[in-house]
C-alpha cells in the first residue's frame, strides 16, 4: 500500500492499543493464524500437511511439475502443474530429522541428523553415545511418484544436518557436500574438533554403490576458538558446516562455518576478497513468543536485479531487493500470527519456482504464492527443469512470450 495509506492504518491501530494500555509495537503484530501480506501477494493456495507426517515440515526441492518436502517424519510429493490445485502424490513416513532433500534424474536424497537405532524406516532414536546408532543421507527411487522406493543409506560422521548437491559435469555421478556439526566427546563417530564435510558420491547408474570418498578438513588451522560471552562454553567456536552453497559452473563453494551470527549481511566481491555492504532485518515488529530467524531462500530470476525470497520462521516470507546491497528494500511479505506453540512455526523455506512462490510451513502445510509486481514480473517467463536450492544455477534469458 503507498506509504502515507500504510501510515494512517499503524497510527489507526496504534492510538487504540494505546488507550487500551498495550505497547504500540503490538499494532503490527497480527493474530494467531491470522495472515497478513502486502498487496502484491496473493495467497493462492495452501495444502495442509499430510497426516501421516506427524512432525514438523522442513526443506524443499523441485523437478518438473512436481515439490518435493521434507519432514522430520519422512517427505511428500506434490503435483504442481497447477499451481492453483497443487495436491499430495505421496508420503513416505521415515522418521529421521531434519529429513532436507534435494533431487536429481529418478533419485530423492535426505539428510538425517538425528540419531536413529539403524538406517531403516522403522528406526527409533538413540543416543549418539552409542556406536552403532546410525545417522546420514537416505537415498529413494522417486520414478513412480506415488510410490517411492528406499534404496540406499550412507553414514556420515556426526549425521548431515544439510546437504548440496553437485552433478559433475559428464552427468555420471553427482556429489553430496555434507555439512554436520555439534561433536560430542561420548559420540564415538561425532568427536571434537570435527572440523570436516563429508562427500557423497553417487553413481547414477547404480545408485546403491553411493559412498563417502573424502572428509576434508576445513580448519587445518584450528579454525575459529570461539568467544567468551553469553555463548555456553565452545559453542561459538568453529565445528564443520551448518549449511553450504555451491555454484557447480564456477566450481566454488560457500558455507556458513564462521563465528557471526545474525540475519542477513551482504558483501561484494572485489579483487577477491569479500567487502562488507550491509545487513537486513525483515521490519515489521514480531512478539516475544515468535522465532523469527533469517532462513532459505532463493533468487528471482530478474534479469540486472538481485531479488530473493526468503523465509524468516514466524517471520513468515519477505522478498527483498538488495541490488545495492547498502540499502536492502522488502518489496513484498506474506506472514501469519503467532502460533500457538511458542518459538516453533512458521517457514522453514521459500522459494521462487516457474513463476510462483512456494514456502514450507511447519504446521499449516504448503503455501502457494503469486507475486505480481512490475519489479518481478519479467521472471515470470523464466522455465526451470529443477531447482534444489543449494546449488545455485544460472539465470539464462530463456522468456517464452
Amino acid at each position: 500500500m503507498p506509504p502515507t495509506r500504510r501510515f494512517l492504518v499503524l497510527a489507526g491501530a496504534a492510538l487504540a492499543l494505546a488507550l487500551a494500555g498495550l505497547p504500540a509495537q503490538a499494532a503490527d503484530i497480527p493474530a494467531p493464524g491470522e495472515i497478513v501480506m502486502s498487496p502484491n501477494i496473493e495467497h493462492v493456495t495452501n495444502v495442509p500437511k499430510p497426516e501421516a507426517l506427524a512432525d514438523i515440515n522442513t526443506d524443499m526441492a523441485f523437478q518438473g511439475d512436481y515439490a518435493y518436502v521434507g519432514n522430520y517424519h519422512g517427505f511428500s510429493i506434490y503435483d504442481i502443474r497447477n499451481p492453483k490445485r497443487a495436491r499430495v502424490v505421496s508420503s513416505v513416513v521415515c522418521p529421521g530429522g531434519q529429513m532436507d532433500v534435494s533431487v536429481y534424474g529418478d533419485l530423492l536424497f535426505g539428510s538425517v541428523d538425528s540419531s536413529r537405532s539403524d538406517d531403516s524406516c522403522g528406526s527409533t532414536g538413540q543416543s549418539a553415545s552409542v556406536k552403532e546408532s546410525w545417522e546420514g543421507v537416505r537415498i529413494f527411487d522417486i520414478r513412480d511418484k506415488r510410490n517411492p522406493r528406499y534404496i540406499k543409506s550412507v553414514e556420515t560422521s556426526c549425521g548431515s544436518h544439510t546437504h548440496t548437491l553437485v552433478p559433475d559435469r559428464r552427468g555420471k555421478n553427482v556429489y553430496l557436500y555434507v555439512s554436520s556439526y555439534s561433536p560430542n566427546a561420548a559420540f564415538p563417530d561425532c568427536r571434537p574438533p570435527h572440523d570436516l564435510i563429508s562427500i557423497i558420491k553417487v553413481p547414477l547408474r547404480n545408485p546403491q554403490a553411493a559412498s563417502v570418498i573424502a572428509t576434508p578438513n576445513l580448519f587445518p588451522d584450528g579454525g575459529f576458538p570461539g568467544v567468551p560471552g553469553p555463548f555456553p562454553d565452545g559453542k561459538s567456536a568453529t565445528t564443520g558446516c551448518h549449511d553450504i552453497t555451491a555454484y557447480p559452473e564456477k566450481g566454488i563453494a560457500a558455507g556458513a562455518c564462521g563465528p557471526t551470527r545474525g540475519a542477513n549481511a551482504y558483501y561484494d566481491i572485489v579483487r577477491d576478497r569479500m567487502v562488507f555492504r550491509g545487513y537486513f532485518k525483515i521490519p515489521r515488529h514480531q512478539s516475544d513468543t515468535e522465532n523469527c530467524v533469517a532462513h532459505n531462500g532463493s533468487l528471482i530470476p530478474v534479469k540486472g536485479k538481485d531479488i530473493m525470497v526468503q523465509a524468516w520462521y514466524q517471520g513468515g516470507i519477505s522478498v527483498v531487493d538488495f541490488t545495492d546491497p547498502g540499502d536492502v528494500q522488502e518489496i513484498a511479505y506474506f506472514e501469519r500470527g503467532p502460533d500457538t506453540t511458542p518459538l516453533f512455526g512458521g517457514h522453514w523455506s521459500a522459494y521462487y519456482y516457474n513463476g510462483h512462490i512456494y514456502g514450507s510451513d511447519f504446521h499449516q502445510g504448503l503455501d502457494v504464492l503469486k507475486l505480481n509486481d512490475r519489479r518481478t514480473n519479467q521472471a515470470n517467463g523464466v522455465k526451470f527443469d529443477i531447482l534444489n536450492a543449494q546449488t545455485q544455477q544460472s539465470y539464462p534469458d530463456r522468456r517464452h512470450h
